[in-house]
């Protein structure tokens, strides 16, 4: 199954709101093998660095971020599917991570989990973040634990 999620999809699945959530939409989601979540990187973005050289690039911290909430979307979104009715708090464990070149205005940022592991203490995503056509900007592997939250 494939589905596909707006902003207040992500809004009621994802505890951060804007400005500080990154993910504009989610095009396409199997749940328990992967997704793929997408900002638009516009001249309104109030996180845009300008450089040296006069490009103006969206944050490579930021491009992180954002594929540490598409794994969490993943993970949270699996369980749904699953119908584990517990809902658990996510602990960002370990982010291995390599940009090798920023987002800049007018991309369309492109955080794809191609494959991840959703166990019942924790488990990992591997991201890998394009733009254009499958242009690689880095990558990324989050791991993460859950914090078992007592009624």
């Amino acid at each position: 199954m494939n589905t596909v999620f707006d902003q207040d999809d992500i809004r009621a699945v994802l505890p951060q709101k804007p400005p500080f959530l990154f993910i504009d939409s989610i095009v396409d989601f199997v749940p328990g093998k992967g997704l793929t979540a997408v900002r638009n990187v516009t001249t309104n973005d109030p996180y845009l660095v300008r450089q040296p050289d006069g490009s103006v690039i969206f944050p490579p911290t930021l491009m992180i971020e954002a594929a540490a909430q598409a794994a969490s979307f993943f993970v949270y979104r699996t369980l749904i599917e699953r119908g584990d009715p517990e809902r658990r708090t996510i602990v960002l464990g370990k982010i291995k991570c390599d940009i090798n070149f920023p987002a800049e205005v007018g991309d369309v940022l492109r955080m794809e989990v191609l494959q991840g592991r959703v166990m019942a203490s924790g488990g990992y995503a591997d991201i890998e973040m394009t733009r254009g056509q499958n242009e690689k900007l880095g990558q990324a592997q989050v791991f993460y634990s859950f914090l078992r939250q007592d009624a």
